[in-house]
């Protein structure tokens, strides 16, 4: 709410204040009092008085009207209770307490005199000192405190004792104010101090007050102030007349003492035209309450008009309540969960046509006994039902839990139940309404995954290889398992921290910065050649070496394809990659050995030929003992070329067997990977 706005309402709740009769009462009571204590205080208290033979009011009692004032403003203002009540108490006290002492002072002349010690005054108007307050100043000004005091009190009774006390206090003014006004004021030529015309007209309007402010809290100034007729005609013609009254005592008064005119003709005349004036206030006021009344029978005729409208949307609000309750329960009896409302006390108020398929009870059942439910809990979740009730009745938020029950055939269910209380906008507690939903097969299957999850959760903190979860939308690890402290030295809570950076070497990172978006790309496209990958990276360790490794890459899809997740199995191929660099050295010595067997075979066979024809030219007995021994030599050839063919069998079969162990390896790994899917 701006500034502006609430300069606004503050405006206008002033405004309203400033109109309240109370209030202007007050503050013409204020007035009157101020004006006085001035006068007073510059000397010229003959200025307030109502003529130069009457006494003006005396400044005691202007301060004790403004004190009356202040209260009376104070109990309209917006502070705080407790602070308004001990204000007015405090000043009421004041008020009471002068009064009583100013009184008491015409009885007992040994106490001191309250207007003496407050102004010194010797001047003395007809016979009567000034600045004095009259002992009947000092009684009304007692019943004025105990109008207030019992104002405060929240009884109808003793409201109605504060408004009829305020009634002799306005009427004492009117009274007061009159005999100045006819120019025969009380208690001039007596012995007590009349009472001043500006006194009895603080008190005509402080009266009005007093019974004004106890207009919604009396049945007296309800007669008054009520909306009936006979109280608008009552507020109406009774203050025209009072002021009319004293208009006319007024005029009468001031031609009476300065016209020579004749009192009886003076009468007269006065008498004609006061009918007359009256004659027209009446014709005046008639007219306008006539308005008033016109006006209030057309808003009955609207009222009935509205009433029947009314009457109409009600008839129309109750069918369509027919209406909506029959839809309510057709949602009610026809919906899959049992729907149960208990009321406070724990008894069934509606069952729902479901207990029938879900429980083998039917809704009449469950009338007939008080907790009916508990006893077709299963016997080994019963503890844990009655805690849950425990719970229920102390708390006033939803809860829920998940229970077996007993069938009727004897079968067992799982239900998922859930219950919450009914609280009206009021206030007021309806009960607990619980809805039973048959959920057996969800959680056999819950069951059988929890299983799984407890098989899966062996293999990956047993397995020797890493088995490890990648986001691609996070670009961090999700999960890896145990087994990294034994190939890396680091823990698992150290790596998933861990970037592809700080893994591993610049040389694999950079391998797989650069492939990974491309394969990404392959497989949106539908290449499914790019799902499963098997690469060869160097890992980095706590101890500051490397670890070559071999690791077997799946991507995982959401609903839409994009993948979202790279699984992973990691295994630590150091032996193998020491294997086979064994390996490649034995096959690398096998190719030069046979190469340098071919070559011997080629420098013997040559010189050997040559040797064959000269021993057959030769033909004697030394030909002959060469030609054996050529022949020995060729046959010794002959196994040598036979040891060529069998190590060229060695060399296929060490190439073979390497492979194999290596495939072996891959679909190992792929079978961890199908699991972990």
């Amino acid at each position: 709410m701006s500034d502006n706005v609430v300069s606004e309402i503050n405006l206008s709740d002033m405004r309203t204040s400033l109109l309240n009769p109370v209030i202007l009462s007050s503050i013409v009571i204020i007035i009157i009092s101020v004006v006085t204590l001035i006068a007073y205080i510059f000397g010229r208290w003959k200025v307030i008085s109502f003529g130069p033979d009457y006494v003006p009011m005396a400044p005691l009692t202007a301060l004790l009207f403004f004190l009356f004032s202040i209260v009376l403003i104070l109990q309209f203002s917006s502070l705080s209770k407790q602070t308004k009540f001990w204000a007015s108490i405090t000043g009421l006290s004041i008020i009471f307490g002068v009064s009583v002492i100013s009184l008491s002072h015409g009885v007992f002349f040994f106490i001191p005199d309250i207007n003496e010690i407050l102004f010194h005054n010797t001047d003395m108007v007809a016979g009567f000192p000034v600045a004095k307050t009259s002992p009947v100043t000092a009684i009304i000004f007692i019943l004025t405190s105990i109008s207030l005091l019992t104002g405060l009190s929240s009884h109808r009774f003793i409201l109605d004792i504060s408004a009829v006390l305020a009634i002799p206090i306005a009427i004492t003014g009117l009274i007061i104010s009159f005999g100045y006004l006819y120019n025969t004021p009380f208690f001039y030529g007596g012995t007590e101090v009349p009472v001043a015309f500006a006194t009895g007209l603080a008190f005509l309007f402080g009266g009005f007050a007093l019974f004004y402010s106890r207009k919604e809290d009396t049945i007296f100034a309800e007669i008054f102030f009520g909306a009936s007729i006979q109280s608008l005609l009552l507020r109406t013609f009774l203050p025209v007349i009072l002021l009319f009254v004293l208009i006319e005592g007024l005029v009468f008064s001031i031609l009476l003492t300065h016209s020579s005119i004749n009192p009886v003709f003076l009468s007269g005349i006065v008498a004609l035209g006061s009918t007359g004036v009256v004659t027209v206030i009446i014709t005046l006021l008639s007219r306008q309450i006539g308005r008033i009344i016109e006006h209030a029978e057309k808003e009955r005729d609207k009222s009935v008009l509205d009433l029947s409208n009314v009457n109409c949307e009600l008839t129309k609000a109750y069918s369509d309540l027919k209406k909506n309750e029959e839809k309510l329960r057709i949602l009610a009896d026809y919906t899959y969960d049992l729907e149960i409302w208990e009321d406070p006390q724990g008894n069934y108020v509606y069952i729902g046509p479901s207990s029938i398929w879900l429980t083998g009870y039917s809704a009449e059942e469950f009338y007939q006994k008080k907790d009916f439910f508990s006893e077709i809990v299963h016997p080994e979740d019963r503890e844990l039902w009655k805690e849950h009730l425990d719970n229920k009745y102390k708390s006033s938020s939803r809860l829920s839990i998940y229970v077996r029950i007993i069938h009727r055939n004897g079968s067992t269910k799982w239900i998922h139940h859930i219950c919450q209380p009914i609280i009206l906008s009021t206030g007021e507690n309806l009960g607990w309404r619980s809805s039973n939903r048959d959920v057996t097969h969800e959680k056999i299957a819950e069951i059988a995954l929890n299983e799984r999850d407890a098989q899966y959760k062996l293999i990956s903190e047993n397995s020797a290889d890493v088995i490890w979860i990648y986001s691609l939308a996070e670009q961090r690890l999700r999960f890896v398992s145990p087994s990294v402290f034994k190939m890396r030295g680091f823990t698992d809570k150290e790596v998933i921290n861990q970037s592809f950076e700080e893994m591993l070497t610049e040389e694999s990172y950079d391998f797989v910065n650069t492939t990974l978006p491309l394969r990404l790309s392959q497989f949106k496209s539908g290449d499914e050649s790019a799902r499963v990958w098997v690469t060869e990276i160097f890992q980095r360790c706590k101890d500051g070496s490397t670890v070559p490794t071999e690791a077997v890459t799946t991507l995982v899809a959401d609903d839409y394809g994009n993948a979202v997740e790279i699984i992973g199995v990691s295994r630590d191929i150091t032996e193998r990659k020491e294997a086979e660099a064994k390996l490649n050295s034995a096959l690398n010595q096998i190719d030069k050995n046979l190469e340098t067997l071919a070559a011997l075979n080629d420098q013997i066979r040559n010189p050997l030929t040559v040797m064959q024809f000269i021993a057959e030219e030769v033909g004697d007995k030394n030909g002959k003992i060469l030609q054996d021994q050529i022949i020995h030599i060729d046959k010794l050839i002959d196994q040598l070329d036979k040891g060529y063919l069998y190590s060229e069998k060695v060399r296929i079969f060490l190439t073979k067997h390497a492979n194999n162990v290596y495939n072996s390896n891959k679909e190992d790994e792929s079978l961890v990977l199908q699991y972990k899917s």
